[in-house]
């Protein structure tokens, strides 16, 4: 975790059974939560994904002004918050939902998303005005993503529609 007004890292690494944990100090924690954006949450994704929707959500925290995630394949990707986060909680549970249905939907036709969901679910955040969303996918993810870009369009505009559908 970095501190990009004061840069200064703060944060360590949970040991033990919560390998997947930052520990922060507590007198930053209810910085977290505080104006203005100011706090950059960058960890690592040995699997190489992209942020997942508990990662997002930190994007909430109005003190949290972007996160990002490098994976070890040479992936990279980072989330800031969007112009219009509106219904934010219900927003990230419709596109839960929505992405499950949609993986069921392309196994069974044979297709399979796996290492590539988070990144169509956060396309379809910024598409939506959600979040800001940058990333550089690996050698193997972009190819896959350039023969699947159909499929993947498509459920990006179904995602977006169940965005919109939360929000009105």
């Amino acid at each position: 975790m970095f501190d990009a007004v004061a840069g200064r890292r703060f944060g360590q690494p949970v040991s033990g059974s919560y390998r997947d944990r930052v520990q922060i100090p507590n007198d930053w924690v209810a910085a977290l939560s505080e104006r203005p954006r100011r706090f950059v949450l960058h960890h690592n994704h040995p699997d190489s994904v992209s942020l997942s929707l508990r990662d997002v959500s930190q994007l909430s925290k109005k003190g949290i002004a972007e996160i990002v995630a490098d994976g070890h394949d040479g992936s990279w990707f980072a989330a800031q918050p969007g112009e219009n986060m509106s219904r934010f909680e219900a927003v990230l549970s419709a596109v839960d939902s929505a992405m499950f249905k949609a993986v069921r939907e392309a196994q069974r036709r044979g297709a399979s998303l796996s290492g590539v969901e988070a990144h169509i679910v956060n396309m379809a955040l910024q598409r939506a005005g959600i979040i800001g969303y940058r990333f550089e996918l690996s050698a193997p993810k972009a190819n896959f993503m350039r023969q699947e870009s159909e499929l993947a369009s498509r459920i990006v505009e179904q995602l977006v529609a169940s965005i919109v559908r939360v929000r009105t």
